[in-house]
């Protein structure tokens, strides 16, 4: 797995970036790519590269489920009522 993100990233945020994306495959049973895809549409145009930067406040599961989900307050609720959010499929080369 490697992320071309759409974001600026250094190691660190590149690293756990690519954690967030083995979660998501991992809980939501979808691809790597659809995976990178929807991190970059998360966080489009941002710099990720400050190591006080709010990514690093939550662990990656917490932002695999952000990321993925509609609803920003989905860990309070039962998984299966939660809807993913809109993605438009694209090739990681896309970014």
């Amino acid at each position: 797995m490697r992320g071309n993100f759409s974001f600026k990233t250094n190691i660190e945020s590149e690293i756990f970036c690519l954690f967030i994306a083995q979660q998501m495959v991992k809980e939501y049973n979808i691809t790597e790519d659809e995976a990178i895809n929807r991190i970059s549409d998360f966080w489009i145009g941002r710099d990720k590269t400050n190591e006080d930067d709010i990514i690093f406040h939550e662990p990656a599961e917490f932002w695999a489920g952000t990321i993925y989900f509609e609803d920003e307050f989905w860990w309070e609720k039962d998984i299966k009522s939660l809807i993913p959010r809109k993605y438009s499929q694209k090739s990681v080369e896309d970014n």
